[in-house]
């Protein structure tokens, strides 16, 4: 992080016309970056729009903006693949749809000072190094608030939103302590194999010593929304099936679903290392021999398990009632 001192601010006022050295609102200058790596959405604090790829691209030079926040298919345009890996403690933000990573764009220093404020922020290919390494590399720094502060590595200056101008254009801003559009909230929306693990001992520790686990550990997984779960089973069709004796049972129906699922991701993601969550659990109920889906609750730290035959979500709770014994499971 750069120095900020008043002798330098009053130097840039009296060039520029603002205060290019300033903070946002309830920054923490010498914070400790405390950001594990993991796929998050960024959402502004001031609009609760999302960063976003437009339309998903995939080129160099794919336009980044402020967007509602995406439950359907088109979730994947708003996550980014937050990770460590710059200049000075610097991360880089991958978005896992396009697989580029959120960029200055390349004309912004032949351009006069005073129209840089206007050039959007975009998407493009890591460049290995030089100075265009820099125009993707950007500090993120823990605010009083629990929010954060994204400043460009480069230019020392802040992601922020002008919302209704540009169509919410994302811009780079000097810090200025009224400006709220500088505040983001960062939502890890991936676990680890972990993670995972630890919540599923918490409900079965016994479940460990069987559970398939086909990923090594650096593997981690994220949560489907459950506008997204519910439309991806119905695209499968599984609802309109009923069950045939000793043909296609309960078994059938979730390893159906859990490849739904698998294949939506495969199609989209142009990033590995991710994987949706969408496991198989087997075991014995007192009706008899039951399988189902599981994934993590909305919290992130509890179950909940998935009838892919009926479409309906059950609690741990509602499994002990069920007096289900898990006997084998697999991510």
């Amino acid at each position: 992080m750069p120095a900020y001192s008043a002798t330098t601010s009053s130097r840039n006022r009296e060039k520029t016309g603002y205060d290019d050295e300033a903070l946002p609102p309830a920054y923490e200058e010498n914070a400790r970056p405390a950001v594990p790596e993991g796929l998050y959405v960024i959402t502004n604090r001031r609009s609760r729009l999302v960063l976003d790829l437009r339309d998903g691209e995939s080129r160099d030079g794919a336009l980044c903006y402020a967007y509602t926040r995406n439950n359907n298919d088109c979730i994947d345009h708003q996550f980014w693949i937050v990770k460590q890996n710059g200049s000075n403690g610097a991360y880089t933000l991958q978005n896992i749809r396009g697989g580029h990573f959120l960029s200055l764009p390349w004309k912004l220093f032949s351009i006069p000072l005073k129209q840089q404020v206007t050039e959007p922020i975009i998407c493009h290919a890591r460049e290995p190094k030089g100075t265009n390494r820099l125009n993707q590399e950007w500090h993120i720094q823990t605010k009083s608030t629990g929010s954060y502060a994204i400043q460009s590595a480069r230019t020392h200056k802040f992601l922020d939103v002008r919302q209704g101008w540009l169509v919410n254009s994302l811009l780079l801003s000097p810090g200025s302590e009224e400006n709220e559009g500088q505040v983001w909230d960062l939502e890890r929306v991936s676990r680890t194999t972990q993670e995972i693990r630890t919540i599923l001992c918490e409900w079965r520790p016994h479940i460990l010593s069987r559970l398939f686990q086909p990923y090594p550990d650096d593997a981690q997984y994220f949560l489907l929304p459950h506008e997204l779960r519910k439309a991806i089973w119905e695209r499968e069709g599984l609802h309109q099936h009923g069950s045939v004796q000793y043909a296609f049972d309960y078994d059938d129906f979730v390893t159906k679903a859990k490849a739904a699922a698998n294949s939506w991701a495969r199609y989209r993601f142009r990033v590995g290392g991710y994987s949706a969550l969408f496991g198989v659990v087997y075991g014995e109920a007192k009706k008899g021999p039951r399988a189902y889906n599981w994934y993590l609750a909305p919290d992130m730290r509890s179950l909940v398990f998935f009838d892919a035959q009926t479409g309906k979500e059950y609690t741990q709770t509602t499994l002990e009632e069920f007096e289900f014994e898990p006997t084998f499971a697999t991510f």
